[in-house]
């Protein structure tokens, strides 16, 4: 029984160790340490090992568009077809996502593979289809970023003309409302001047000692101010409807405000936006996120990133855009003081 026991728990802390072991592979992979890597590669580390996602480094190294992690992996044995718990593999990740670099280190590896295919002729078949493979991924990895790029200067063309229409039909409204303004306070000026006329007279006859009110009537009728016609208002322009994604939770344990700019600001920091991955760490430490909770939040950008397809992307990023500049002054300064400590300004 004593025997068993021990047994039970050995396990126990082996396959503690193992998830350790791959998170800090995986987690070494995100801060692009490759010198790291390679340590814990050559060490014996399981380059497939997949984490509680069911995700491997390569995975996360090909969502990064990391052209040198992913040779290092793929050298080590690292399998572009292993699914996650959500069906992604890298080589999808690869197809799918905009990850120039990764591209060419494909077709690199579709080079070798064609260099051994001269040196085993009896293995010809199965290294074509694989170079087929990599190239086809590299091809769709080009066609989809021509795509998204047409997509997105139309988006933003959209979005510009919107914004210019709208400022016109609010400088349209604010003139209306001025002059709508200085005509109201006209007629109360007029209004008071013959109240105030009125009054005179009232007075001037109360001292000329006239008693009899009918007599004083016919003697003096009170001076009515006339009413001058109001022109009518000019009709108000049709307000241009834009629609603006509003912020919403992305995760159950997240809340609104602070936590959305960080998962944001992560989100945006993958490819060529880098420096947000760094302003979410500086937003976080400036309004008293804790760590474990900012690791989580960095984790649920992670795995969206590596697992949308285009339109769930496109739809995220729209949303992010608006949360990182928001209408709100007070918090649109803290998001502009975090990018310009992660610029070094």
């Amino acid at each position: 029984m004593k025997k068993s026991l021990v047994y039970v728990v050995g396990m126990m802390l082996l396959a503690t160790s193992a998830k350790a072991s791959v998170q800090d592979l995986i987690t070494n992979v995100k801060n692009k340490n490759i010198t790291a890597v390679r340590q814990m590669l050559n060490e014996g580390e399981d380059v497939n090992e997949q984490n509680e996602q069911g995700s491997t480094a390569l995975h996360y190294a090909i969502a990064l568009d990391d052209a040198d992690m992913t040779r290092l992996l793929l050298e080590n044995g690292a399998n572009l077809n292993i699914a996650n718990s959500k069906g992604w593999t890298p080589l999808k990740i690869a197809e799918k996502k905009n990850v120039k670099n990764v591209t060419a280190v494909l077709n690199d590896m579709a080079k070798k593979v064609d260099a051994v295919a001269a040196d085993k002729q009896d293995e010809t078949q199965t290294i074509a289809a694989e170079r087929q493979l990599l190239q086809r991924a590299a091809a769709a990895v080009e066609e989809a970023r021509d795509a998204e790029k047409t997509a997105l200067a139309a988006q933003e063309e959209a979005e510009t003309k919107a914004l210019i229409l709208q400022s016109k039909v609010a400088m349209l409204e604010k003139t209306l409302a001025e002059k709508s303004k200085a005509l109201a306070e006209a007629e109360e000026k007029i209004a008071e001047s013959a109240k105030a006329k009125n009054e005179a007279i009232a007075k001037t006859e109360e001292k000329s000692g006239i008693k009899n009110i009918e007599t004083k009537k016919q003697q003096k009728q009170p001076i009515v101010p006339q009413k001058t016609a109001k022109p009518k208002p000019a009709p108000k322009p049709a307000p241009v409807k834009v629609r603006i994604p509003q912020p919403s939770k992305f995760h159950a344990n997240m809340t609104d405000g602070d936590d959305e700019v960080v998962y944001c600001l992560n989100l945006l920091g993958h490819g060529e936006n880098q420096h947000m991955m760094r302003a979410a760490e500086f937003y976080a430490a400036n309004n008293e996120v804790k760590e474990a909770h900012y690791q989580q939040i960095v984790s649920y950008a992670d795995e969206f990133y590596a697992s949308a397809d285009n339109m769930a992307m496109k739809q995220r990023v729209d949303t992010c855009g608006k949360i990182i500049t928001p209408n709100n002054a007070t918090q649109q300064n803290k998001i502009i003081r975090s990018l310009n400590q992660a610029l070094g300004h």
